[in-house]
């Protein structure tokens, strides 16, 4: 082989910078690692730091809960002029990563415990309110009921209560500006908790945690809204 052949064989022990996305949470990896095991499967920084991946893989947290109780599809949900697409988009939450100050305080409340204890759970709740409740989880000078933050398994019961904030803002302490924001929403937000079992009650079917630091917001299902007029036809 001449020295010119040499030349355009790649080293295989060059290290180039590689960056790949994560399907189970999403996260941008970046790391240093050579030619030959470049295209290689690797293990996620994100996850392999993430306790709620010994739960479940983010992603896919609420699968499980569809699976013991489905979204029911038989008729369209309604919120107000709108009915709700079953088809709904999951966004996971980039404020309750590994290493961001919501995940830290729901670790350390959690660190002394086990993954059994933890389960998932759906929140009900207005999109305004949830952009909220996504970055700096549940706000106790914002509960209805002073016994804690309710949760269901559900996702048919959190989507009722999600109709209702739209519906009723105003009734839940919303001002005009946030009605006319509400009302003009393109899709009803449930999000997906991870809840730490031993800092809850019961009251009846619903979990009942009793402090903000014991629950995590994981992602968002978002159902588009879509005026009747288009549903025909």
């Amino acid at each position: 082989m001449n020295a010119q052949a040499e030349a355009a064989v790649p080293n295989k022990s060059e290290q180039v910078l590689d960056s790949w996305r994560c399907s189970q949470c999403s996260f941008e990896n970046r790391c240093l690692r050579s030619t030959h095991a470049r295209g290689s499967s690797l293990e996620c920084s994100n996850c392999h730091n993430d306790y709620i991946f010994n739960v479940s893989p983010r992603k896919v947290a609420h699968k499980s809960l569809l699976a013991a109780r489905p979204l029911q599809c038989r008729t369209p949900y309604r919120v107000g002029n709108d009915n709700l697409s079953p088809n709904f988009n999951v966004r996971l939450n980039e404020y309750s990563m590994p290493g961001t100050p919501l995940y830290n305080r729901f670790y350390e409340s959690v660190k002394n415990g086990t993954t059994s204890d933890v389960v998932l759970a759906f929140h009900g709740t207005s999109v305004m309110a949830s952009k909220l409740i996504l970055k700096n989880g549940m706000n106790p000078s914002k509960r209805i009921n002073t016994q804690g933050d309710w949760f269901t398994l559900d996702v048919n019961y959190a989507l009722t209560r999600s109709i209702c904030r739209e519906d009723h803002c105003l009734q839940w302490g919303g001002t005009s500006t946030s009605i006319h924001h509400e009302s003009n929403s393109k899709h009803v937000v449930v999000i997906c908790f991870a809840v730490y079992m031993p800092k809850t009650i019961y009251i009846g079917e619903h979990i009942v945690c009793v402090s903000e630091k014991c629950s995590l917001p994981i992602s968002a299902l978002e159902f588009p809204r879509e005026a009747v007029n288009r549903m025909v036809g």
